[in-house]
């Protein structure tokens, strides 16, 4: 029985990628011996044979590889997304966060980034995983007519016929690790971007039930045998599935193999089962959709097997891992403590005693060696008892392991700081400053490529969602006010092309303590900005200090209307009973709260009336004087001192 293929595949091609992948395998059996000697390093592992002499194996990659993949990356980064055309606005914060919540909650990407991170720097040099959605399917007997025709039918006693027609039962989108022994990768290729080569794959294992359902197998089919290579040095196969198939899994660009292909970007799926010459599968992407004219609509522009790499060597597509690099000096460090130990066993006090001066009873209990027991002597004791001298190990010795020590954190970039040990000796403030200043440098540099193939892959999964996600579901979508509501989406609703990229540091630990402080110089600088929103500043700090703002804030009280800012002045002609504008003049004046007695008043209309009458001038009312003018400089303001200095008892901040 010969499983149909959706392209078909001639004899000829099928050898050809059979040689590919049996060179491939080739490549990576020869790493693999010195893989497994990383592996063991950084576990740990017991020795299969035990050593002669005494020998002493010091873990110096556990602590250093542990404490670089969590500077490298703690958790999973907050996606931000931008759109490529305008159209595609109003699409950016529910996709937005519907990857966010993909990627965390329901995929835990987390644990595969923890994984491939491990096969960087301790193993292989080399990591990979695979991007993809899988879907399980139920044949149902639906309806092979329409609704009304159906309805028809079954009025006038008819049967209505029926088709088989496979239902989607459950679905998943994962990005899972690769074992770097089960890459496949071309031999020619001598990069680091991946994308860049004309194929990728790797082996798995698959339950012969399940391979025999999904790629059409005769129920008589067994495989001859499979492949074992596995980085672990544990390959015992009790505790595993006996009956499973191995399968090898290509993704070629088809442009490169066909030449009736034309687009750049279109790949095609070969699937090998061993034991048959001829493959399973051989079909176009199904993670990728292309119109009429042969355009690429939607769907994922790289390869889903994703490679990532944090060293990079000329010529060579597998460069080795950190631990690999620093293995030469781990074993002169292996050595030096070996001799230490062995020093220490050759150099055991060992007595010495004359035996013409002491007797047989005296040798006995010298040779017991008793505590507290007397030894009877009848010359000096110097003459008739000593002590062998013993070889002192050199310092320059001690000096040896210091420089091991030191070229160490040089190649790893993590001193004893970096490690939470205590450093020997005393630095300054400055000089600690310094140190994480160039570690930031060097660890900066490898953060920015893992975060740009986490964001590659984060891509990857975004055409997965735009091209698979049919059914209507819900999300907490963050606006861009900050609000968070539960919106319906589906792949209608977040279609568009996007930029995408990660809150800064959003993928790092940052200190709880030194992120309340810039919390608290944050709201000092920008409090007083008129630009600044100060109700979203005092959030962010409780947020900071894991207070829920919504319980304690409150909306402060409306502001109210100021009164009119106006400004009078009046002089002594104004004050005149005889002024038209008197009236005026005295009703402002009150409505300013400067209340003139009524009798000065009545007494300055009897005073105005008589001038009137006699021509002469008015006689001055009695009353207290007007204060004079203000003249003097009112002093500069008082000067603002940030929160952190204290009022001390003499007036001084500090």
């Amino acid at each position: 029985m010969t499983t149909k293929l959706a392209i078909p595949l001639t004899d000829k091609q099928a050898t050809e990628w059979r040689e590919r992948l049996d060179a491939s395998k080739r490549a990576i059996d020869k790493k693999l011996e010195g893989w497994k000697q990383r592996l063991a390093s950084y576990v740990g592992q017991p020795l299969k044979v035990m050593p002669t002499d005494d020998l002493v194996l010091p873990n110096k990659d556990l602590p250093r590889v542990k404490q670089k993949i969590a500077q490298l990356f703690y958790q999973v980064p907050e996606l931000s997304l931008r759109p490529r055309q305008p159209q595609y606005a109003g699409a950016v914060f529910t996709f937005q966060s519907v990857l966010n919540f993909y990627l965390t909650h329901k995929m835990h990407v987390e644990r595969t980034v923890d994984e491939v991170l491990t096969d960087a720097c301790a193993v292989s040099g080399i990591a990979a995983s695979k991007i993809g959605y899988e879907v399980v399917t139920e044949d149902v007997d639906v309806p092979a007519v329409d609704e009304q025709m159906a309805q028809e039918l079954m009025a006038a006693g008819l049967e209505v016929p029926t088709e088989s027609v496979p239902v989607p039962i459950h679905e998943s989108y994962f990005w899972k690790r690769i074992s770097p022994a089960k890459l496949i990768i071309p031999t020619e290729f001598t990069g680091t971007d991946f994308d860049d080569a004309p194929w990728i794959g790797f082996k798995y294992r698959k339950p012969l039930s399940l391979a025999k359902r999904q790629y059409k197998l005769p129920d008589d089919f067994q495989q001859a045998g499979r492949d074992e290579a596995t980085v672990s040095e544990d390959t015992d196969t009790h505790d595993k599935p006996a009956k499973e198939v191995e399968c090898s899994e290509i993704w070629y660009k088809a442009h490169l193999f066909d030449p009736e292909e034309n687009h750049p970007l279109k790949q095609r799926r070969l699937v090998f089962i061993e034991g048959r010459d001829q493959p399973v599968v051989h079909e176009n992407s199904p993670y990728q959709r292309f119109d009429e004219q042969g355009k690429l609509t939607v769907g994922q522009k790289k390869f889903p097997i994703r490679v990532l790499t944090l060293t990079t060597v000329p010529d060579e597509a597998i460069p080795p891992s950190d631990t690999q690099i620093t293995a030469p000096l781990v074993a002169e460090l292996q050595k030096s403590r070996t001799q230490m130990v062995q020093q220490r066993k050759r150099s055991q006090p060992i007595r010495w005693f004359n035996t013409s001066l002491v007797d047989a009873e005296t040798a006995e209990k010298i040779e017991r060696g008793e505590i507290q027991d007397f030894i009877p002597l009848s010359s000096p004791g110097d003459q008739a008892i000593g002590e062998i001298a013993r070889a002192n190990y050199p310092r320059e010795n001690f000096e040896f392991q210091r420089v091991i020590e030191s070229e160490l954190q040089e190649a790893w970039a993590l001193g004893s700081n970096q490690l939470g040990a205590d450093s020997p000796g005393e630095q300054s403030a400055t000089e600690v400053r310094a140190i994480q200043g160039n570690t930031n440098v060097r660890l900066d540099y490898e953060r920015n490529k893992v975060l740009r193939w986490f964001l590659e892959g984060a891509e990857l999964v975004g055409d997965l969602l735009q091209l698979y996600a049919d059914e209507p579901d819900y999300v907490e979508v963050v606006g861009p006010d900050g609000a968070r509501a539960l919106s319906q989406w589906d792949k209608n609703l977040i279609a568009g092309e996007f930029v995408f990229s990660a809150k800064t540091n959003s993928q790092l630990r940052l200190d709880v303590a030194q992120e309340r402080q810039d919390a608290r110089n944050a709201y000092q600088l920008l409090a007083n900005e008129p630009y600044a929103n100060r109700q979203k500043l005092v959030e962010w700090i409780a947020s900071v200090h894991d207070i829920d703002p919504t319980q304690f804030l409150t909306q402060p009280p409306p502001k109210q209307p100021e009164s009119p800012n106006v400004s009078f002045r009046f002089s002594g002609d104004d004050l005149n009973p005889l002024n038209p504008s008197f009236a005026i003049v005295l009703q402002v004046l009150a409505m300013g709260g400067f209340q003139l007695p009524p009798e000065v008043v009545e007494q300055a209309k009897v005073q105005a009336a008589m001038m009137m009458a006699t021509g002469g001038m008015p006689q001055m009312a009695s009353g207290a004087p007007s204060a004079p003018p203000q003249t003097e400089h009112g002093g500069p303001a008082e000067q603002a001192h940030p929160l952190s200095q204290k009022q001390m008892g003499d007036g001084d901040y500090r």
